[in-house]
């Protein structure tokens, strides 16, 4: 399993601060669920989602990432 972040308004992959990719394939894989939401809000990234990703993608799980407006 991959942990990954999509961008949900172009649907692609993080790999790098500013750097964004098309395919999941080349998206950085976080590692853990909390890595990738520690990101998040290290990088104040916004429209964004957590895609645990499996081998045969009909597995894989999406949840939303929303930041509370202070």
């Amino acid at each position: 399993m991959k942990v990954l972040l999509r961008n949900t308004q172009t649907g692609w992959y993080y790999q790098a601060p500013s750097k964004w990719a098309p395919e999941s394939k080349d998206a950085c894989d976080l590692g853990q669920m909390s890595r990738a939401v520690e990101l998040v809000f290290e990088e104040q990234l916004e429209n964004v989602e957590v895609v645990l990703a499996y081998e045969d993608s009909r597995y894989d799980l999406v949840m939303p990432v929303i930041r509370a407006k202070a």
